[in-house]
């Protein structure tokens, strides 16, 4: 997926349905590829926890910023002080 700096976003979140226990993510992040830093993202709303089979949005109330610099990211989700998953995305500088 490609933004551009100024854009939001919100993620959809679907959990496996054989989870054998609820799961609660303790962190959101924006992970940049290139200079290796990482900014958290997220609000208490966006930490609920989820029942094996759940599928939600996370952040459609208030979208999260984007980065405003130009780069290659990754979208981290934290369980604790382990990434449980994660998505890449692009900043475009808009043409």
């Amino acid at each position: 997926m490609t933004f551009n700096p100024g854009d939001r976003m919100f993620i959809i979140l679907s959990m496996r349905d054989d989870l054998e226990s609820n799961v609660t993510f303790s962190l959101y992040t924006f992970f940049n590829e290139e200079t290796r830093q990482e900014v958290e993202v997220g609000s208490p709303q966006d930490f609920q926890t989820w029942g094996p089979g759940q599928t939600n949005l996370v952040a459609l109330q208030n979208p999260w910023l984007v980065p405003a610099q130009p780069g290659k990211y990754q979208l981290r989700i934290y369980q604790g002080k382990r990434v449980a998953a994660s998505a890449v995305f692009l900043v475009e500088q808009q043409s």
